[in-house]
């Protein structure tokens, strides 16, 4: 929400081609505009969560039962899907991160910090609102 007489702050796509989805207020996945204190907002929470998740996920150890399974799937060259309970956010997104995979998130202010954390950690962020124009 824009703050009384503070104005909105948008870049071209141009702009947003040479600078890259990360160093403004506007990536090219989400044409929105947001304002100054919204940036501010989305840069904080952004970078907190990369940290958090950085944090618990340098203490995680791991035992995967039937990796060869994953192996075998990903052989095939065909995309996957992968499903986790939200319980699990902070460990799913340390173990499965920098291995090309692009993750859903929406275009509203909280989808805006969220894909910029995964990105951050190696993902892709497809970007989509089930109010918002998607197909049926």
């Amino acid at each position: 929400m824009a703050n009384a007489g503070e104005k909105p702050f948008t870049i071209s796509e141009d702009e947003a081609r040479t600078k890259g989805s990360t160093s403004g207020a506007w990536l090219r996945e989400n044409p929105r505009v947001f304002t100054r204190w919204q940036r501010a907002q989305i840069f904080l929470a952004s970078w907190t969560g990369y940290l958090a998740v950085w944090l618990v996920g340098c203490t995680l150890r791991w035992q995967v039962f039937g990796w060869e399974n994953w192996e075998a799937a990903r052989k095939l060259g065909k995309g996957l899907i992968y499903t986790f309970w939200h319980r699990e956010i902070f460990s799913a997104c340390w173990f499965w991160r920098k291995r090309g995979i692009v993750v859903m998130t929406s275009q509203n202010f909280d989808g805006e910090y969220i894909a910029r954390i995964i990105q951050r950690h190696g993902y892709g962020a497809a970007r989509g609102s089930s109010s918002r124009g998607a197909a049926g």
